[in-house]
């Protein structure tokens, strides 16, 4: 018989978009599952959906709960679910109507304990693929600690692509052996300790104890992507992402040569996202540039970018991290600008 799949569904008002999420849960046709609909306090008509969708079918779960975050959502779901199998589908997104029974199916006949495939970055109506390989592979053990290693961060030529870091981090875009998140304990973590990149820890935690996985090309998940960059300034993010990359660093062997040169460069490129955020602070240029200077000048940003190997680094990439070694600042606040521009042009 087949086994039962959990797909963990955090809401928090997503009115307009969670009845194409659920028609698209619902139609599988894969037909084991059980729906674990988190309501986070949602303030518009998420809920009134969720009950209209629970009274016509019973595969339905639905948790009422206070707002706490997509972490607490996801933590909440695991510990409600039954199925041999764990899917999480963010509420404003979508999936394929075979992706349950495809993937399924792949990481049975192989054995394996995770199943991963790309998705769909759905901007209005634009689509992009982000492709994680080339083709459908078995990912054996060496393959899986790479793997491991790159959630860690990237070395050597993976550097010359500084927009991959998280492609394989993701939570969603990928089918879960139950097993594996029960021996690894993973939890995921509340982005008001760590500040950003909750996923990439979980799957730090879990992908520790992963020996066999399975990739398939087609594209099953269809990420929801804005048209532009958040404009919401967030407080002391240097400090939570120095939580995170303490956290990191104890799920693992931090004197592996390797992993340690691998969080240094996850670190090092951190430094952009943080320059970013300050963009959107309201104050003036002067204590802009002044609140740059102070977080890259304090650790572990420091050494980190000191650290950082550029050779196989896009030019704007090389000429940013130079101005940061450099003390360059205002130079370096200009190229945040202007890399800005072109992360919201490729969006």
């Amino acid at each position: 018989m087949d086994k039962l799949i959990s797909i963990i569904l955090p809401v928090y008002n997503v009115g307009l978009y969670l009845e194409k999420c659920l028609d698209s849960v619902l139609n599988q046709t894969y037909e084991n599952i059980e729906i674990i609909a988190v309501n986070d306090g949602s303030t518009d008509n998420s809920g009134d959906i969720l009950r209209l969708y629970a009274s016509k079918d019973k595969r339905i779960k639905q948790i009422n709960k206070e707002n706490k975050g997509l972490s607490d959502s996801r933590n909440v779901g695991m510990d409600h679910a039954s199925g041999d199998y764990i899917m999480f589908v963010d509420s404003d997104d979508w999936i394929d109507y075979k992706c349950c029974e495809i993937l399924y199916k792949s990481i049975v006949e192989n054995n394996a304990q995770i199943a991963l495939f790309p998705y769909k970055r759905e901007y209005g109506n634009v689509s992009k693929v982000r492709y994680l390989f080339p083709q459908d592979i078995i990912l054996n053990k060496y393959d899986c600690e790479n793997l491991y290693r790159k959630l860690i961060g990237p070395v050597d030529s993976e550097l010359s692509d500084p927009s991959m870091l998280d492609s394989y981090s993701t939570a969603w875009g990928k089918l879960y052996d139950r097993k594996i998140i029960d021996e690894s304990k993973a939890r995921f973590v509340d982005l008001k300790d760590i500040g950003t990149a909750e996923d990439v820890l979980f799957n730090i935690q879990v992908f520790k104890y992963l020996r066999k996985a399975v990739y398939c090309e087609s594209c099953f998940y269809y990420y929801r992507k804005g048209t532009g960059m958040t404009s919401n300034y967030k407080n002391n993010l240097p400090q939570r992402e120095k939580y995170l990359f303490e956290k990191i660093s104890e799920s693992i062997d931090i004197n592996n040569p390797v992993y340690k040169t691998a969080l240094n460069n996850r670190i090092a490129l951190s430094v952009t996202g943080l320059g970013l955020n300050i963009l959107y602070n309201k104050n003036v240029l002067k204590s802009q540039v002044e609140e740059l200077k102070e977080f890259i000048n304090s650790e572990p940003y420091s050494l980190a970018v000191y650290n950082l190997k550029t050779s196989e680094m896009p030019l704007h990439w090389k000429f940013y991290f130079s101005s940061i070694k450099n003390k360059q600042f205002l130079c370096c606040y200009m190229l945040l600008l202007a890399i800005r521009k072109i992360i919201t042009a490729r969006k």
